[in-house]
């Protein structure tokens, strides 16, 4: 059994819609990305997080379940489900696949709450629908949760970007412990474009804030 995991975001931000719903040209947001992995890999649940920020007593869940219409399903199954399935999907049935998260309150809380939803309903496959940007660290706590609660190889995990983001990809950091000889754990080339230094004088000025 599978559980698409919709990444929240804060309801707040100025540019929600586009990161959740649509961007320009119609590219897809986290939400339709979801639905359509949930309709192209047959999923038996849609969650959509989070209880992180509210507006008037709304929640992200909910706030992004209230922009689901048939209109956007319409769009999605269109553009990205396979060709002659868009006739035989009933909407209705693909609403009531929909699972609020209205308690975790951020990225990790989500994933727990997912792999505990999964657990008890004997589910095995995730797909955890987020932005580019931040699909690194989202991957980051699901492995360390998925290592902690002591899951097994017959689970199946995937990440699956959205369309939209608010930064490019190439932008984010990450420091990897040194797994090999001579490795470098840092991608130093976003820290040179930020510092607008070169590797050297970046590891001499980090060294003097430790």
């Amino acid at each position: 059994m599978t559980l698409v995991l919709v990444h929240g975001y804060n309801i707040h931000a100025d540019d929600w819609d586009k990161i959740v719903l649509t961007g320009p040209n119609w590219t897809y947001g986290r939400l339709p990305i979801g639905l359509a992995t949930a309709i192209n890999h047959d999923a038996d649940v849609i969650m959509l997080g989070s209880g992180g920020t509210t507006k008037d007593g709304v929640t992200e869940a909910q706030y992004t379940k209230n922009h689901i219409d048939f209109l956007l399903i319409d769009h999605v199954l269109r553009s990205h489900c396979k060709s002659g399935e868009a006739d035989t999907i009933n909407k209705n049935q693909l609403m009531d696949k929909i699972v609020l998260d209205e308690t975790s309150k951020n990225t990790r809380e989500e994933v727990e709450n997912a792999f505990r939803y999964m657990e008890e309903h004997n589910m095995h496959t995730l797909y955890f629908v987020s932005s580019p940007a931040h699909m690194p660290r989202c991957m980051r706590e699901v492995c360390d949760v998925f290592q902690r609660r002591g899951l097994h190889e017959m689970w199946n995990v995937f990440g699956v970007p959205s369309e939209t983001t608010w930064a490019d990809p190439k932008s984010v950091v990450i420091f990897e412990p040194e797994h090999r000889p001579g490795m470098r754990c840092v991608d130093w080339t976003p820290l040179n474009n930020l510092f607008k230094m070169d590797v050297d004088e970046l590891i001499d000025f980090l060294s003097r804030l430790s």
